[in-house]
C-alpha cells in the first residue's frame, strides 16, 4: 500500500510539476504499463483455463476432474473481471514479452500434458497446478505492486485466488495415490 501510494503521488508530482507534453509522457508510459500487465494477468488466466479443458477431459480421479473444473470457472469469471476492470477504465490489454512467454509456456505445457495418461497424468498436472499457480501468484504480487493501482483491488482478490488454488493444488497433489 505504501508503495502504491507512494508511486502515485510520485507521478501525480511529476505530472503538475512537468510540462504538458512531459505530464502526457508519464500518463502514456503509466498506461502502458497498466496495460502489459493487465495483458499478463489475462495471460496467466488463459493458459490456466486451456490446462484445465484438458484436465476436465482426461483426469483420472474424480478429485482431479473436479479441481480442473473449478479451475475453469473461476480463471474464466477472473480473465472475465480483467477485461471488465480495463474495458471501464478504458485501457487496452497489450501483449509485452511477460505476456507472450506466459501465453507461450502454457501451451507448452498444455502440449507436455497431453502425452499422459491414467494417473501419470493427474500428477503431471497438479504437479503443473502447484508450480502455476506458485508462479502466479509471484507474479500478481510483483504486479500489484509496480503496476496495478488503479485496478488494485481486483488484482488484489485475483493474487489471493492464486494463494488458494496453489494451497489447494498441492494438498491434492499429495493426496494423489502413488503410481
Amino acid at each position: 500500500m505504501y508503495r502504491t501510494s507512494s508511486l502515485l503521488a510520485l507521478i501525480t508530482f511529476f505530472s503538475f510539476a512537468a510540462s504538458a507534453s512531459d505530464a502526457t509522457n508519464v500518463a502514456t508510459s503509466w498506461r502502458t504499463l497498466t496495460s502489459n500487465a493487465g495483458a499478463a494477468v489475462a495471460a496467466i488466466h488463459e493458459a490456466e483455463i486451456e490446462q484445465a479443458k484438458l484436465a476436465a477431459d482426461r483426469a483420472f480421479t474424480p478429485e482431479v476432474r473436479s479441481f480442473a473444473q473449478r479451475m475453469i470457472d473461476h480463471h474464466t469469471a477472473a480473465r472475465n473481471e480483467v477485461w471488465t476492470v480495463y474495458a471501464h477504465a478504458q485501457l487496452d490489454l497489450v501483449d509485452d514479452d511477460l505476456a507472450r512467454a506466459i501465453r507461450d509456456n502454457g501451451r507448452i505445457a498444455v502440449t507436455n500434458l497431453a502425452t499422459y495418461g491414467g494417473l501419470s497424468f493427474d500428477h503431471a498436472f497438479m504437479q503443473a497446478q502447484v508450480a502455476q499457480h506458485r508462479y502466479a501468484y509471484n507474479t500478481l504480487d510483483r504486479l500489484s505492486y509496480a503496476q496495478l493501482a488503479s485496478a488494485r483491488k481486483a488484482f488484489e482478490a485475483q493474487r489471493e485466488m492464486a494463494l488458494r488454488h496453489y494451497n489447494q493444488a498441492r494438498k491434492l497433489h499429495r493426496l494423489l495415490p502413488k503410481y
